[in-house]
């Protein structure tokens, strides 16, 4: 009589099931994060193409400010416009600040400009977890110096401040 011998691969297909199970659900959460962090990303890089667009477009904005009554209000009120034109939908936090004459002298002015957008985007598979939305920020800063030979005029209000605007 032949002696036999245990199987102990009889749990190795439940094994197999259980890892395969683990497996799938890790592959399908990287996905999922792939593709949700990657339309974040596309909205950042479509924020960060505006912003571009605007500092370049607001390279004469010097002059608009220049003799401005109120050059933060003229500024950010150019940035705004710009970023409509330029189709931005979102929201804008825009800043305007100049130096007193006392930082800058008289024969000169410096304003400094810093504008920040946000988008939300929806998200797919992370509204499994609870995360229904990922922002999306990017921001951009440029100065403004208007020229000038002599003494430069300067407002009673120049304007320093922020405003917020959704598009």
């Amino acid at each position: 009589m032949a002696s036999r011998k245990p199987l102990r691969t009889r749990g190795l297909p439940g094994q197999v099931a259980v890892i395969f199970v683990v497996a799938i659900s890790c592959l399908l959460i990287a996905v999922g994060l792939g593709v949700d962090v990657s339309t974040a990303y596309s909205a950042k890089t479509g924020q960060e193409a505006v912003l571009e667009a605007v500092r370049q477009s607001s390279l004469g904005m010097s002059n608009a400010v220049k003799y401005s009554e109120n050059p933060g209000r003229e500024a950010r009120e150019e940035v705004v416009e710009l970023l409509s034109d330029n189709g931005y939908t979102g929201t804008a936090e825009i800043w305007y600040a100049e130096l007193p004459e006392s930082e800058s002298g008289s024969n000169d002015r410096y304003a400094g400009v810093y504008v920040r957008l946000s988008n939300d985007t929806e998200t797919t598979f992370l509204k499994l977890a609870g995360r229904d939305k990922l922002t999306a920020r990017s921001t951009a800063v440029w100065t403004i110096h208007p020229y000038s030979t002599g003494n430069v005029y300067r407002p009673a209000d120049v304007g320093n401040g922020s405003l917020e605007a959704t598009f």
